[in-house]
Formats: C-alpha cells, structure tokens, sequence
C-alpha cells in the first residue's frame, strides 16, 4: 500500500506541475486565439456552439429555443449579416 500511495503521489504531482498547466494553457490560448484571429472560419470547429449556448441558457434560467430565437431576433437585421454565408448557400441553390 506504501509503494502504490507513492507512486500516486509522483503520479499527482507530475499532472499538476504549475508550470505545465501554465504551459498547457497557454499553448490552448494561442490556438484558440489564432482559430478566431485567422482568416479561416476555423474557430468554428474549434470552439463548441451548441455547448456553450446550452450552458449560457441554463446559467440564466432561459429556454435554449428561446434564447436562439432572441438571438436570430437580434442578428437578422444586423450588417453585415453573420448568416451571410448560409444565405450564399442558399442563393447558390436557387440559381442551379
């Protein structure tokens, strides 16, 4: 039992060496940053949506429907439009 609480102590104390989680998180933070600074839309893989808005509605005691329906309230008559894209799709679709 001695030699397995040891090894769980190395085992402990090597995940959470502060300069490695200093290290992990800051190397997480410039992918995240370069994900949404680029010219790419690869944020949008990179950070999770639906997670983040599932979680936001239930912070704030809303209905997740609800809260996208306010949403796409708010951001229709936005410009530039941030469903430009889709509705490029969509245009494509008529013309072929």
């Amino acid at each position: 039992m001695v030699d397995r609480l040891s090894s769980e102590k190395t085992r402990v104390a090597a995940v959470l060496d502060p300069q490695a989680i200093e290290a992990s998180v800051r190397a997480e933070y410039r992918r995240l940053a370069q994900s949404i600074d680029g010219e790419q839309d690869e944020w949008k893989n990179v950070i999770p949506g639906k997670q983040l808005l599932s979680r936001f509605a239930s912070l704030t005691n809303l209905d997740a429907a609800r809260l996208k329906r306010l949403y796409l309230q708010e951001a229709t008559p936005r410009t530039p439009s941030p469903f430009e894209d889709i509705l490029r799709i969509f245009e494509s679709l008529d013309r072929a």
